[in-house]
């Protein structure tokens, strides 16, 4: 349980990041030119802050993380408290200070509370989901991006008289892109 719990939560996250960073980001790339490399400059950074920011709507979850220990710890209270051992359940004998079954101390766990290192690990989980997402966002508008560019340059073969396509984008993608020609200058010029 606890490895799908965690893989869970990290699967949640990225997929959040990468969807509203794909989102935003088609939102704001609405034309191209081409056969011009489309390049990464500025263009992602501010909507990648725009991400990070709505990842502040879904911190929460990143204390999903936590919840495996969490459930551990009540159920061994709830175990001692039945006079069982905290750790397999087994019923004790009175005065004993180990499990008899699995050898475990018979010592309640410490009381839980929110520490620096759950908030650290939290911070740490969202902005790697976070990075993570906005990355592979990134990448998969680039790629459509260049299959915008090679239709285009695909129906120039066909009519040299074609300048400008629309390109309907790939799923997460929303809206269309308009794509148009501008020729590359000779080397001599």
């Amino acid at each position: 349980m606890n490895l799908t719990v965690r893989l869970a939560t990290v699967f949640l996250l990225t997929l959040f990041s990468f969807m509203s960073f794909v989102g935003i980001r088609s939102m704001f790339v609405s034309s191209i030119t081409a056969p011009e490399k489309t390049s990464v400059g500025l263009e992602p950074v501010p909507v990648a802050v725009v991400c990070l920011i709505l990842m502040l709507l879904v911190c929460w979850v990143a204390f999903v993380w936590e919840l495996p220990s969490v459930l551990a710890n009540l159920r061994a209270r709830r175990r001692l408290a039945r006079g069982r051992c905290g750790q397999c359940d087994y019923p004790l004998e009175t005065d004993c200070t180990r499990c008899t079954e699995c050898g475990c101390e018979l010592v309640p766990p410490r009381p839980l509370e929110l520490s620096l290192q759950w908030v650290e690990r939290a911070v740490l989980l969202l902005v790697g989901c976070w990075l993570l997402g906005v990355s592979v966002g990134e990448g998969w508008i680039q790629l459509d991006q260049r299959d915008a560019s090679i239709r285009l340059i695909e129906s120039r073969a066909v009519d040299p008289e074609v300048d400008q396509i629309t390109w309907d984008r790939r799923w997460p993608g929303i809206g269309e892109l308009r794509v148009r020609w501008r020729p590359l200058p000779d080397a001599g010029e």
